[in-house]
Protein backbone atom coordinates (compact mmCIF):
# COMPACT_ATOMS: atom_id res chain seq x y z
CA UNK A 1 0.00 0.00 0.00
CA UNK A 2 1.18 3.70 -0.79
CA UNK A 3 2.53 5.24 1.94
CA UNK A 4 -0.06 8.29 2.44
CA UNK A 5 2.56 11.42 3.05
CA UNK A 6 0.91 14.97 3.30
CA UNK A 7 2.99 18.28 4.03
CA UNK A 8 2.77 17.93 7.95
CA UNK A 9 4.44 14.30 7.50
CA UNK A 10 6.98 15.82 4.94
CA UNK A 11 7.71 18.98 7.55
CA UNK A 12 7.99 16.27 10.58
CA UNK A 13 10.86 13.59 9.00
CA UNK A 14 12.49 16.79 8.03
CA UNK A 15 12.96 18.19 11.26
CA UNK A 16 13.86 14.54 12.68
CA UNK A 17 16.63 15.09 9.71
CA UNK A 18 17.91 17.48 11.16
CA UNK A 19 17.64 16.64 14.91
CA UNK A 20 18.06 13.30 15.29
CA UNK A 21 16.57 11.89 18.94
CA UNK A 22 13.90 14.80 18.60
CA UNK A 23 10.71 14.10 20.74
CA UNK A 24 6.97 14.58 20.29
CA UNK A 25 6.86 17.70 22.68
CA UNK A 26 9.63 19.74 20.81
CA UNK A 27 8.42 18.67 17.17
CA UNK A 28 5.02 20.11 18.88
CA UNK A 29 6.57 23.62 19.52
CA UNK A 30 8.27 23.51 16.19
CA UNK A 31 5.03 22.39 14.17
CA UNK A 32 3.12 25.13 16.11
CA UNK A 33 0.70 21.82 16.39
CA UNK A 34 -0.73 20.20 19.48
CA UNK A 35 1.34 17.22 20.99
CA UNK A 36 -1.47 14.74 20.88
CA UNK A 37 -1.65 15.66 16.92
CA UNK A 38 2.36 15.14 16.28
CA UNK A 39 2.08 12.23 18.30
CA UNK A 40 -0.15 10.77 16.23
CA UNK A 41 1.60 11.20 12.47
CA UNK A 42 4.86 9.97 14.58
CA UNK A 43 3.24 6.45 15.57
CA UNK A 44 2.03 6.66 11.96
CA UNK A 45 5.40 7.18 10.20
CA UNK A 46 6.95 4.11 12.93
CA UNK A 47 4.41 1.85 11.03
CA UNK A 48 5.39 2.89 7.56
CA UNK A 49 9.61 1.79 8.45
CA UNK A 50 10.09 5.94 8.43
CA UNK A 51 10.68 6.59 12.15
CA UNK A 52 12.53 4.73 15.08
CA UNK A 53 12.64 5.83 18.55
CA UNK A 54 14.19 5.09 21.79
CA UNK A 55 13.01 5.99 25.16
CA UNK A 56 15.29 8.53 27.00
CA UNK A 57 18.11 7.52 29.22
CA UNK A 58 17.91 11.02 30.78
CA UNK A 59 15.16 12.22 33.55
CA UNK A 60 13.32 14.53 31.53
CA UNK A 61 9.21 14.62 31.28
CA UNK A 62 9.46 16.49 28.05
CA UNK A 63 11.80 14.07 26.12
CA UNK A 64 10.03 10.70 27.25
CA UNK A 65 10.45 9.37 23.72
CA UNK A 66 13.39 10.19 20.79
CA UNK A 67 12.56 9.90 17.32
CA UNK A 68 14.89 9.51 14.59
CA UNK A 69 15.18 7.87 11.04
CA UNK A 70 15.27 4.12 10.44
CA UNK A 71 18.60 3.12 8.36
CA UNK A 72 16.34 2.78 5.33
CA UNK A 73 15.05 5.76 5.75
CA UNK A 74 18.75 7.56 6.05
CA UNK A 75 19.21 5.92 3.14
CA UNK A 76 16.75 7.30 0.76
CA UNK A 77 17.18 10.34 2.44
CA UNK A 78 21.04 10.22 1.11
CA UNK A 79 20.40 9.10 -2.06
CA UNK A 80 18.37 12.15 -2.71
CA UNK A 81 20.89 14.80 -0.62
CA UNK A 82 23.86 13.29 -2.60
CA UNK A 83 21.61 14.40 -5.82
CA UNK A 84 20.65 17.82 -4.80
CA UNK A 85 22.90 20.80 -3.47
CA UNK A 86 22.29 21.12 -0.33
CA UNK A 87 23.17 24.45 2.10
CA UNK A 88 23.84 22.89 5.10
CA UNK A 89 25.55 19.52 5.89
CA UNK A 90 22.93 16.91 7.54
CA UNK A 91 24.05 13.94 10.27
CA UNK A 92 22.24 11.40 8.47
CA UNK A 93 25.20 9.15 8.46
CA UNK A 94 25.64 5.79 10.59
CA UNK A 95 28.54 7.10 12.86
CA UNK A 96 26.32 10.79 13.20
CA UNK A 97 23.39 9.01 14.40
CA UNK A 98 25.73 6.85 17.23
CA UNK A 99 27.87 10.40 18.07
CA UNK A 100 24.63 11.70 18.85
CA UNK A 101 23.16 8.93 21.22
CA UNK A 102 26.55 8.50 23.09
CA UNK A 103 26.21 12.39 24.12
CA UNK A 104 22.68 11.81 24.41
CA UNK A 105 22.51 14.76 27.07
CA UNK A 106 23.93 17.59 25.02
CA UNK A 107 21.65 15.95 21.87
CA UNK A 108 18.49 16.45 24.51
CA UNK A 109 19.12 19.93 25.24
CA UNK A 110 20.54 21.33 21.48
CA UNK A 111 17.09 20.04 20.11
CA UNK A 112 15.09 21.52 23.24
CA UNK A 113 17.16 24.78 22.59
CA UNK A 114 16.18 24.68 18.92
CA UNK A 115 12.60 23.98 19.83
CA UNK A 116 12.72 26.56 22.43
CA UNK A 117 13.77 28.86 19.49
CA UNK A 118 11.53 28.12 17.44
CA UNK A 119 8.22 28.69 19.71
CA UNK A 120 9.93 31.84 20.39
CA UNK A 121 10.18 33.04 16.56
CA UNK A 122 6.55 31.74 16.68
CA UNK A 123 4.95 34.61 18.94
CA UNK A 124 6.83 37.24 16.89
CA UNK A 125 5.33 37.83 13.91
CA UNK A 126 8.60 39.58 12.65
CA UNK A 127 11.20 36.74 13.25
CA UNK A 128 11.37 33.31 11.50
CA UNK A 129 13.56 30.43 12.21
CA UNK A 130 14.73 29.78 8.80
CA UNK A 131 17.07 26.83 9.28
CA UNK A 132 17.98 24.69 12.32
CA UNK A 133 19.97 21.46 12.23
CA UNK A 134 22.54 19.20 14.29
CA UNK A 135 26.17 19.46 12.23
CA UNK A 136 27.94 16.33 11.76
CA UNK A 137 30.85 15.32 13.43
CA UNK A 138 33.98 17.60 12.86
CA UNK A 139 35.53 16.95 9.99
CA UNK A 140 38.73 18.06 8.54
CA UNK A 141 37.09 20.32 5.65
CA UNK A 142 34.10 21.27 8.05
CA UNK A 143 33.75 25.45 7.92
CA UNK A 144 32.16 25.69 11.37
CA UNK A 145 33.61 25.83 14.63
CA UNK A 146 35.03 22.66 16.56
CA UNK A 147 33.23 21.63 19.57
CA UNK A 148 29.62 23.08 18.15
CA UNK A 149 26.63 20.74 18.38
CA UNK A 150 24.52 22.82 15.98
CA UNK A 151 23.35 25.87 13.64
CA UNK A 152 20.50 28.14 13.43
CA UNK A 153 19.44 30.68 11.51
CA UNK A 154 17.27 33.56 12.00
CA UNK A 155 15.23 35.79 10.12
CA UNK A 156 13.78 39.18 10.61
CA UNK A 157 12.57 41.26 8.05
CA UNK A 158 14.49 40.54 5.32
CA UNK A 159 17.81 40.28 7.44
CA UNK A 160 18.94 36.91 8.61
CA UNK A 161 21.81 35.93 11.29
CA UNK A 162 23.13 32.50 12.07
CA UNK A 163 24.39 31.27 15.62
CA UNK A 164 26.27 28.18 16.39
CA UNK A 165 25.45 26.31 19.64
CA UNK A 166 27.32 24.39 21.96
CA UNK A 167 26.67 22.33 24.75
CA UNK A 168 28.56 21.99 27.98
CA UNK A 169 27.84 19.25 30.62
CA UNK A 170 28.67 19.52 34.75
CA UNK A 171 31.27 16.94 34.13
CA UNK A 172 33.80 18.50 31.69
CA UNK A 173 37.16 19.52 32.93
CA UNK A 174 38.09 23.43 33.10
CA UNK A 175 40.63 22.24 30.42
CA UNK A 176 38.19 21.44 27.86
CA UNK A 177 36.41 24.39 28.02
CA UNK A 178 39.91 26.16 27.61
CA UNK A 179 40.83 23.72 24.57
CA UNK A 180 37.38 23.70 23.17
CA UNK A 181 37.73 28.07 22.99
CA UNK A 182 41.10 28.17 21.44
CA UNK A 183 39.84 25.58 18.65
CA UNK A 184 37.50 28.57 18.09
CA UNK A 185 40.03 31.30 17.97
CA UNK A 186 42.47 28.74 15.31
CA UNK A 187 39.50 28.46 13.47
CA UNK A 188 38.45 31.97 13.03
CA UNK A 189 41.97 32.91 12.26
CA UNK A 190 42.44 29.83 9.88
CA UNK A 191 40.05 31.69 7.15
CA UNK A 192 37.71 28.84 6.39
CA UNK A 193 34.69 30.09 8.52
CA UNK A 194 31.83 30.78 6.81
CA UNK A 195 29.93 32.87 8.62
CA UNK A 196 32.60 35.73 10.40
CA UNK A 197 30.00 37.21 12.17
CA UNK A 198 28.37 34.18 13.61
CA UNK A 199 28.17 34.41 17.85
CA UNK A 200 28.50 31.42 19.31
CA UNK A 201 25.66 30.62 22.11
CA UNK A 202 27.12 28.41 24.72
CA UNK A 203 24.39 26.64 27.04
CA UNK A 204 26.35 25.75 30.88
CA UNK A 205 25.55 23.52 33.39
CA UNK A 206 25.84 26.17 36.13
CA UNK A 207 27.45 29.55 37.04
CA UNK A 208 30.49 27.80 37.78
CA UNK A 209 31.18 26.78 34.39
CA UNK A 210 29.76 30.19 32.82
CA UNK A 211 32.21 31.88 34.48
CA UNK A 212 34.67 29.21 33.05
CA UNK A 213 33.96 29.97 29.68
CA UNK A 214 34.05 34.15 30.15
CA UNK A 215 37.30 33.79 31.62
CA UNK A 216 38.35 31.27 28.67
CA UNK A 217 37.21 33.64 25.96
CA UNK A 218 38.95 36.78 27.49
CA UNK A 219 41.86 35.18 28.74
CA UNK A 220 42.48 33.57 25.39
CA UNK A 221 41.76 36.53 23.39
CA UNK A 222 44.07 38.12 25.52
CA UNK A 223 47.23 35.78 25.09
CA UNK A 224 47.10 35.84 21.35
CA UNK A 225 46.68 39.34 21.28
CA UNK A 226 43.16 39.58 19.25
CA UNK A 227 39.77 40.26 19.74
CA UNK A 228 37.64 38.60 21.54
CA UNK A 229 34.82 36.02 19.79
CA UNK A 230 31.11 36.84 20.16
CA UNK A 231 30.50 34.10 22.56
CA UNK A 232 27.03 34.17 24.66
CA UNK A 233 26.80 32.13 27.92
CA UNK A 234 23.88 31.45 29.34
CA UNK A 235 22.96 29.01 32.27
CA UNK A 236 20.94 25.37 30.60
CA UNK A 237 16.96 25.78 31.59
CA UNK A 238 16.92 29.76 32.38
CA UNK A 239 15.13 30.78 29.51
CA UNK A 240 16.21 32.43 25.77
CA UNK A 241 16.32 35.33 27.50
CA UNK A 242 15.98 38.97 25.48
CA UNK A 243 19.87 39.02 25.28
CA UNK A 244 20.24 36.45 22.31
CA UNK A 245 18.78 38.78 20.09
CA UNK A 246 20.73 41.42 20.93
CA UNK A 247 24.13 39.76 20.66
CA UNK A 248 23.07 38.51 16.87
CA UNK A 249 24.97 40.15 13.94
CA UNK A 250 22.50 40.77 11.73
CA UNK A 251 22.74 40.95 7.36
CA UNK A 252 20.66 43.21 5.34
CA UNK A 253 20.21 39.52 3.08
CA UNK A 254 17.42 37.13 2.90
CA UNK A 255 18.35 33.09 4.04
CA UNK A 256 19.04 31.46 0.72
CA UNK A 257 18.26 28.29 2.50
CA UNK A 258 16.66 25.23 0.46
CA UNK A 259 13.63 23.81 2.20
CA UNK A 260 14.70 20.48 2.96
CA UNK A 261 11.26 18.96 2.94
CA UNK A 262 11.40 18.69 -0.57
CA UNK A 263 13.55 15.81 -0.03
CA UNK A 264 10.46 13.67 1.37
CA UNK A 265 8.12 14.95 -1.93
CA UNK A 266 8.08 11.51 -3.84
CA UNK A 267 8.40 8.76 -1.31
CA UNK A 268 8.47 5.35 -2.04
CA UNK A 269 5.37 2.85 -1.56
CA UNK A 270 7.32 1.36 1.11
CA UNK A 271 10.37 0.76 2.99
CA UNK A 272 12.13 -1.90 3.65
CA UNK A 273 12.77 -3.19 7.67
CA UNK A 274 15.79 -1.79 9.13
CA UNK A 275 17.41 -3.40 12.16
CA UNK A 276 16.32 -1.27 15.36
CA UNK A 277 18.43 0.69 17.42
CA UNK A 278 17.15 -1.74 20.42
CA UNK A 279 18.29 -4.64 18.27
CA UNK A 280 21.84 -4.00 17.23
CA UNK A 281 22.46 -2.36 20.70
CA UNK A 282 22.36 -6.02 22.12
CA UNK A 283 24.20 -7.15 19.16
CA UNK A 284 26.37 -5.18 19.59
CA UNK A 285 26.60 -5.72 23.78
CA UNK A 286 26.90 -9.26 22.74
CA UNK A 287 29.26 -9.23 20.85
CA UNK A 288 32.98 -9.13 22.87
CA UNK A 289 34.82 -5.55 23.41
CA UNK A 290 37.39 -4.80 21.09
CA UNK A 291 40.06 -2.78 20.43
CA UNK A 292 39.28 -0.90 17.30
CA UNK A 293 38.27 2.99 17.41
CA UNK A 294 35.11 2.13 15.82
CA UNK A 295 34.01 -0.93 17.83
CA UNK A 296 34.78 1.01 20.89
CA UNK A 297 32.48 3.81 20.15
CA UNK A 298 29.68 1.41 18.78
CA UNK A 299 29.96 -0.18 22.07
CA UNK A 300 29.96 3.42 24.13
CA UNK A 301 26.55 4.07 21.87
CA UNK A 302 24.91 0.75 22.70
CA UNK A 303 26.11 0.92 26.24
CA UNK A 304 24.31 4.72 26.63
CA UNK A 305 20.98 3.48 24.81
CA UNK A 306 20.36 1.27 28.66
CA UNK A 307 21.98 3.40 30.66
CA UNK A 308 19.61 4.19 33.45
CA UNK A 309 20.30 7.96 35.46
CA UNK A 310 20.34 5.45 38.29
CA UNK A 311 23.12 3.45 36.47
CA UNK A 312 24.82 6.43 35.52
CA UNK A 313 24.73 7.77 39.14
CA UNK A 314 26.44 4.32 40.18
CA UNK A 315 29.30 4.65 37.69
CA UNK A 316 30.28 8.63 38.98
CA UNK A 317 30.72 7.48 42.70
CA UNK A 318 32.37 4.57 41.80
CA UNK A 319 34.88 6.24 40.05
CA UNK A 320 35.23 9.28 42.01
CA UNK A 321 35.59 6.35 45.08
CA UNK A 322 37.16 4.11 44.29
CA UNK A 323 37.99 0.70 45.88
CA UNK A 324 34.47 0.69 47.77
CA UNK A 325 32.89 -2.41 48.90
CA UNK A 326 29.26 -3.11 48.35
CA UNK A 327 28.06 -1.76 51.83
CA UNK A 328 30.34 1.28 51.73
CA UNK A 329 28.49 1.94 48.22
CA UNK A 330 24.72 1.32 49.21
CA UNK A 331 25.99 3.56 52.49
CA UNK A 332 26.60 6.37 49.94
CA UNK A 333 24.16 6.25 47.21
CA UNK A 334 21.68 5.46 50.08
CA UNK A 335 20.15 2.96 48.04
CA UNK A 336 18.28 -0.66 49.31
CA UNK A 337 20.42 -3.33 48.95
CA UNK A 338 19.03 -6.17 46.85
CA UNK A 339 18.61 -2.82 43.80
CA UNK A 340 22.39 -2.21 44.69
CA UNK A 341 23.43 -5.86 44.00
CA UNK A 342 21.30 -5.86 40.93
CA UNK A 343 22.86 -2.60 39.71
CA UNK A 344 26.10 -3.71 40.32
CA UNK A 345 25.61 -7.10 38.61
CA UNK A 346 24.79 -5.29 35.35
CA UNK A 347 27.03 -3.07 35.25
CA UNK A 348 29.78 -6.07 35.84
CA UNK A 349 28.55 -8.06 32.93
CA UNK A 350 28.73 -4.80 30.48
CA UNK A 351 32.63 -4.02 31.53
CA UNK A 352 31.47 -1.22 32.69
CA UNK A 353 32.92 -1.41 36.29
CA UNK A 354 35.69 -3.83 38.06
CA UNK A 355 36.42 -5.83 40.81
CA UNK A 356 39.47 -5.65 43.08
CA UNK A 357 39.38 -9.05 45.30
CA UNK A 358 41.79 -8.95 48.34
CA UNK A 359 43.53 -11.95 50.27
CA UNK A 360 41.07 -12.39 52.69
CA UNK A 361 38.04 -12.55 49.61
CA UNK A 362 36.34 -8.98 49.92
CA UNK A 363 35.47 -7.12 46.87
CA UNK A 364 36.38 -3.47 46.31
CA UNK A 365 34.92 -2.03 42.82
CA UNK A 366 35.95 0.41 40.66
CA UNK A 367 35.29 1.89 37.01
CA UNK A 368 35.92 -0.40 33.64
CA UNK A 369 37.44 1.30 31.43
CA UNK A 370 33.72 1.30 29.30
CA UNK A 371 32.13 2.73 32.25
CA UNK A 372 34.88 5.80 32.20
CA UNK A 373 34.28 6.03 28.33
CA UNK A 374 30.55 6.23 28.71
CA UNK A 375 30.87 8.86 31.03
CA UNK A 376 32.97 10.79 28.73
CA UNK A 377 31.09 10.36 25.85
CA UNK A 378 28.04 11.52 27.86
CA UNK A 379 30.22 14.89 28.80
CA UNK A 380 31.19 15.27 25.32
CA UNK A 381 34.85 15.06 25.98
CA UNK A 382 37.34 13.33 24.45
CA UNK A 383 38.45 10.17 26.40
CA UNK A 384 42.53 10.97 26.86
CA UNK A 385 41.50 14.41 28.50
CA UNK A 386 38.53 13.44 30.59
CA UNK A 387 40.52 10.48 31.92
CA UNK A 388 43.48 12.93 32.45
CA UNK A 389 41.49 16.09 33.27
CA UNK A 390 38.78 14.53 36.01
CA UNK A 391 38.30 13.05 39.06
CA UNK A 392 37.35 9.62 37.80
CA UNK A 393 39.93 6.68 38.34
CA UNK A 394 39.13 3.74 36.62
CA UNK A 395 40.74 0.30 35.53
CA UNK A 396 42.81 1.36 32.30
CA UNK A 397 45.19 -0.34 30.12
CA UNK A 398 49.04 0.40 30.92
CA UNK A 399 50.50 3.57 31.93
CA UNK A 400 46.96 5.18 31.77
CA UNK A 401 45.85 3.21 34.80
CA UNK A 402 48.72 4.76 36.83
CA UNK A 403 46.33 6.34 39.34
CA UNK A 404 44.24 3.39 40.20
CA UNK A 405 47.67 1.47 40.51
CA UNK A 406 49.01 3.67 43.34
CA UNK A 407 46.04 3.44 45.02
CA UNK A 408 46.30 -0.29 44.97
CA UNK A 409 49.86 -0.15 46.12
CA UNK A 410 48.35 2.38 49.07
CA UNK A 411 46.02 0.10 49.80
CA UNK A 412 45.80 0.72 53.44
CA UNK A 413 46.12 3.94 53.23
CA UNK A 414 43.33 4.25 50.60
CA UNK A 415 41.11 2.30 52.59
CA UNK A 416 41.99 4.36 55.80
CA UNK A 417 41.01 7.59 54.69
CA UNK A 418 37.75 5.87 52.42
CA UNK A 419 37.05 4.47 56.41
CA UNK A 420 36.99 8.61 57.90
CA UNK A 421 34.81 9.60 55.18
CA UNK A 422 32.17 6.97 55.65
CA UNK A 423 32.09 7.32 59.46
CA UNK A 424 31.56 11.15 58.92
CA UNK A 425 28.62 10.02 56.56
CA UNK A 426 27.17 7.25 59.80
CA UNK A 427 27.25 9.41 61.81
CA UNK A 428 25.09 11.89 60.51
CA UNK A 429 22.64 13.54 59.60
CA UNK A 430 20.76 14.13 62.48
CA UNK A 431 19.03 17.26 64.67
CA UNK A 432 22.70 17.75 65.99
CA UNK A 433 24.35 16.04 64.32
CA UNK A 434 26.99 17.66 61.54
CA UNK A 435 26.54 16.24 58.22
CA UNK A 436 28.93 15.24 55.57
CA UNK A 437 27.75 17.69 52.65
CA UNK A 438 30.98 17.42 50.26
CA UNK A 439 33.54 14.51 49.98
CA UNK A 440 36.45 15.05 47.75
CA UNK A 441 38.83 12.47 46.87
CA UNK A 442 42.50 12.82 46.63
CA UNK A 443 42.12 13.97 42.87
CA UNK A 444 39.51 16.40 43.54
CA UNK A 445 40.84 17.78 46.99
CA UNK A 446 43.97 18.93 45.57
CA UNK A 447 44.49 23.06 45.42
CA UNK A 448 47.16 24.66 43.62
CA UNK A 449 48.13 28.32 44.86
CA UNK A 450 51.06 30.60 44.51
CA UNK A 451 53.08 31.66 47.72
CA UNK A 452 55.92 33.57 47.22
CA UNK A 453 55.65 33.96 43.56
CA UNK A 454 55.92 30.63 43.16
CA UNK A 455 53.10 28.04 41.64
CA UNK A 456 52.88 25.25 44.35
CA UNK A 457 49.90 21.90 44.98
CA UNK A 458 48.57 20.69 47.81
CA UNK A 459 47.65 17.10 47.35
CA UNK A 460 45.70 16.02 50.62
CA UNK A 461 44.24 12.28 51.13
CA UNK A 462 40.63 14.08 51.11
CA UNK A 463 38.70 16.66 51.50
CA UNK A 464 35.12 17.41 52.59
CA UNK A 465 32.63 20.07 54.05
CA UNK A 466 30.49 19.38 56.90
CA UNK A 467 27.44 21.40 57.70
CA UNK A 468 25.77 21.90 61.80
CA UNK A 469 23.09 24.01 61.75
CA UNK A 470 23.64 26.92 59.46
CA UNK A 471 27.48 26.66 59.39
CA UNK A 472 29.65 25.47 57.17
CA UNK A 473 33.38 23.85 57.91
CA UNK A 474 35.35 22.59 54.99
CA UNK A 475 38.65 20.52 56.40
CA UNK A 476 41.64 18.55 54.66
CA UNK A 477 42.66 15.68 55.76
CA UNK A 478 45.67 13.38 56.11
CA UNK A 479 45.69 10.07 57.19
CA UNK A 480 48.77 9.25 58.74
CA UNK A 481 49.56 5.60 58.92
CA UNK A 482 53.25 6.86 60.41
CA UNK A 483 55.32 5.69 57.40
CA UNK A 484 56.66 8.60 56.64
CA UNK A 485 59.90 9.71 57.85
CA UNK A 486 60.16 13.35 59.49
CA UNK A 487 61.61 15.34 56.77
CA UNK A 488 58.16 14.29 54.44
CA UNK A 489 56.45 15.53 57.14
CA UNK A 490 57.66 18.19 57.78
CA UNK A 491 57.91 19.30 53.61
CA UNK A 492 53.83 18.39 53.79
CA UNK A 493 53.03 20.44 56.51
CA UNK A 494 55.28 23.36 55.04
CA UNK A 495 52.75 23.42 52.09
CA UNK A 496 49.43 23.46 54.24
CA UNK A 497 51.31 26.68 56.11
CA UNK A 498 52.25 28.08 52.94
CA UNK A 499 48.51 27.47 51.49
CA UNK A 500 47.19 28.99 55.02
CA UNK A 501 49.38 32.30 54.03
CA UNK A 502 48.08 32.55 50.51
CA UNK A 503 44.95 34.32 48.58
CA UNK A 504 43.90 30.94 47.74
CA UNK A 505 43.07 29.92 51.37
CA UNK A 506 39.38 30.10 52.58
CA UNK A 507 39.54 30.85 56.43
CA UNK A 508 37.02 28.16 57.24
CA UNK A 509 39.75 25.34 56.36
CA UNK A 510 40.78 22.70 59.08
CA UNK A 511 43.25 20.24 58.79
CA UNK A 512 42.49 17.20 59.94
CA UNK A 513 45.56 14.54 60.88
CA UNK A 514 44.07 11.19 61.62
CA UNK A 515 47.34 9.05 63.36
CA UNK A 516 47.64 5.36 63.94
CA UNK A 517 48.95 6.17 67.59
CA UNK A 518 49.50 8.55 70.13
CA UNK A 519 53.04 8.57 69.71
CA UNK A 520 53.03 9.11 66.48
CA UNK A 521 50.20 12.19 66.85
CA UNK A 522 53.35 13.43 69.38
CA UNK A 523 55.18 13.49 66.51
CA UNK A 524 53.07 15.08 64.33
CA UNK A 525 52.43 17.78 67.22
CA UNK A 526 56.26 18.53 67.06
CA UNK A 527 56.36 18.64 63.22
CA UNK A 528 53.33 21.35 63.36
CA UNK A 529 55.31 23.27 66.19
CA UNK A 530 58.16 23.44 64.21
CA UNK A 531 56.68 24.92 60.29
CA UNK A 532 52.83 25.83 61.23
CA UNK A 533 53.09 27.18 64.46
CA UNK A 534 50.79 30.51 64.05
CA UNK A 535 47.87 28.32 62.28
CA UNK A 536 47.85 25.67 64.62
CA UNK A 537 47.90 28.34 67.60
CA UNK A 538 44.48 29.78 65.46
CA UNK A 539 42.77 26.10 65.87
CA UNK A 540 43.33 25.56 62.05
CA UNK A 541 44.97 22.17 63.19
CA UNK A 542 43.82 18.94 64.84
CA UNK A 543 44.68 15.74 65.28
CA UNK A 544 43.32 12.20 66.93
CA UNK A 545 44.33 8.60 67.26
CA UNK A 546 42.43 6.07 64.42
CA UNK A 547 41.41 3.89 67.20
CA UNK A 548 39.20 6.76 68.64
CA UNK A 549 37.41 7.43 64.98
CA UNK A 550 37.05 3.50 65.21
CA UNK A 551 35.58 3.47 68.28
CA UNK A 552 33.45 6.85 69.14
CA UNK A 553 32.95 8.04 65.28
CA UNK A 554 34.84 11.80 63.84
CA UNK A 555 32.61 13.64 65.68
CA UNK A 556 32.96 12.70 69.47
CA UNK A 557 35.21 14.33 71.50
CA UNK A 558 38.51 13.00 70.02
CA UNK A 559 40.51 15.52 68.71
CA UNK A 560 43.53 17.64 70.20
CA UNK A 561 44.56 21.37 69.55
CA UNK A 562 47.53 23.04 69.52
CA UNK A 563 48.95 23.09 73.67
CA UNK A 564 46.51 21.15 75.29
CA UNK A 565 46.47 17.57 75.82
CA UNK A 566 42.44 17.32 76.06
CA UNK A 567 40.62 16.08 73.99
CA UNK A 568 37.60 18.27 71.82
CA UNK A 569 34.61 17.46 69.40
CA UNK A 570 34.96 18.57 66.03
CA UNK A 571 33.48 20.62 64.50
CA UNK A 572 32.79 22.15 67.97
Amino acid sequence: MATEFDARHSESLAWVLRLPFVSASQLALLLGDREAAVNAGLRSLDRQGWLDWVDSPVPDAEAARLYVLTDEARKWVGERLAAGAEAFPLPHAHNEILHRFAGIEATIAFNRFVAELGSACRRDPDLQLSEALSLPVRRREAWWPPGVHGLGVLQHRGRTAPLFVAIDHLAAPAVHRAATVAGWYAHRDSGRRSSPDAPIIVLAPDARAAEEWKQAVVGTAERRGVLPLVVLVAQRGTGLGGNLLAGLRWRAQPSTCQPITSNFDGPPETLPRSVRLHEWARQALGDTPARARRAQRERVAALSLFASPEQVKLLETVGRLPLLPESDLGLVRAVPPPLLRRQLERAQRNRLVQVVVRPNGQKHFVLGEFGLRLLAARAGVPFRRFANHTPFVAALPGAAGGRLQTLIRQFEHTVGANGFMLACLRDGPGAETPTLACWKNPIEAVVRFESGGVRRTLRPDGAGEVVQGAKLHSFFLEWDRGTERINVLLEKLTRYAAYDRSATAASADVLLVVTPNPHREAVVWRAVSAVMRPEAERGEVRTTVASLVDQYGPYAPIWRQFGSDARESWPG
